[in-house]
């Protein structure tokens, strides 16, 4: 980009510092007097004398004043016109940048820049047409002056003949309508850099329209994204307290199994030694039921040849209540015995008798799984 914009009008040149927003220098304004007085000269103005030379100074001058203080508002106005974008306070971004956001950013500042650079010259462009325009309406008026002035010159000399002074006067009006053709090109010309500034101007706006959408795009996901990891965090927390809460029930329930092992080993050891308590009570049971079985048969069969008498009826008798009385393990007394102890389940205290050991068994491993 251009530092300082240089604009050339009537022979004065305006120099246009654009990063500062002030004019850095007047650069041949006494030139643009001496053209000044040069033009009023070849306009027949030296006929007037001195002091319409000085009426033309002191205007111009006053012009250069005006002029200078229209720039310097225009610098002012550049100035105040200056948007700092809030979008890019750099404080209100999120925490964590990203490569995408800090583009965003530098493209941003870039179109601002150059929007800024473009209005300074625009500007300018308006402030030096505007000035132009009005000189060349002040040239056509003289010119239109001066065309009269020759005219009614011309035609009082008519009749003595073209002399060398009318002819210079021609000469000088052809070079006035030379000059006022160009000034009329850089007028065209100035136009139509001010259309195509305009264009860009708005092409730069609606650039910078769409960096800041794009930005608030970014923002807003930014948000959400934090919003979504604030989230997780929070879920792996929670994840992280049931592992711990299924960490203590997993060992409370290996406890609880151990306890229970040891308790099953425990009721199984009793069960063993009650089987082989009943075991051997029946095995007893059977033997002495066979002894008395046998005694039995002995005595019906020598009672078979001989009728007994009273006193061998009194003797079997006497021992049948005796070994009843002695043998304590008859069937009747045993299953009673056995029917009157109870075993208790070691999970939900169930009381089995030991005669239903199996069930007990079975509840056992259904309380167990």
């Amino acid at each position: 980009m251009r530092d300082r914009l240089g604009i050339g009008v009537g022979g004065a040149r305006l120099e246009w510092d654009i990063a500062n927003g002030k004019t850095r220098s007047l650069k041949g304004t006494m030139m643009g007097f001496k053209c000044l007085k040069t033009f009023s000269k070849k306009l027949g103005l030296k006929r007037s004398g001195s002091k319409a030379v000085e009426a033309e100074l002191e205007k111009l001058k006053k012009e250069n004043a005006q002029l200078r203080m229209t720039l310097e508002d225009t610098s002012k106005q550049n100035g105040r016109l200056y948007p700092a974008c809030p979008e890019l306070d750099e404080a209100k971004l999120l925490e964590v940048p990203s490569d995408e956001i800090a583009i965003l950013k530098e493209q941003l500042r870039d179109a601002l820049e150059k929007n800024q650079q473009f209005k300074v010259y625009d500007h300018e462009r308006e402030a030096c047409m505007q000035w132009n325009l009005a000189r060349r309406i002040e040239l056509e008026q003289r010119l239109n002056q001066a065309q009269q002035t020759l005219e009614q010159q011309h035609e009082e000399t008519k009749s003595e003949g073209q002399s060398s002074a009318s002819m210079q006067q021609e000469k000088q009006l052809q070079e006035s309508q030379r000059e006022m053709e160009e000034e009329r090109k850089k007028a065209s010309h100035l136009q139509a850099e001010l259309v195509e500034l305009t264009a860009k101007y708005e092409e730069k706006s609606l650039e910078v329209v769409r960096v800041q959408e794009e930005l608030q795009m970014e923002r807003r996901s930014g948000r959400q994204t934090l919003a979504l990891w604030h989230e997780d965090q929070k879920r792996m927390a929670d994840l992280e307290q049931q592992i711990q809460f299924s960490t203590r029930d997993f060992e409370n329930e290996k406890l609880d199994r151990q306890s229970l092992q040891h308790l099953l080993h425990k009721v199984l050891k009793e069960l063993r030694k009650a089987r082989d308590q009943i075991t051997r009570l029946q095995s007893a049971e059977i033997h002495l039921h066979q002894s008395i079985t046998f005694k039995r048969k002995k005595v019906q069969r020598e009672t078979r040849f001989s009728e007994p008498s009273s006193h061998t009826r009194l003797d079997l008798n006497k021992m049948t209540n005796q070994d009843r009385i002695l043998n304590p393990t008859s069937p009747l007394k045993s299953s009673n015995t056995l029917d009157e102890r109870f075993l208790d389940c070691p999970i939900c205290r169930a009381s089995y008798p030991v005669s239903q050991h199996r069930k007990l068994l079975e509840h056992i491993d259904y309380c167990f799984n």
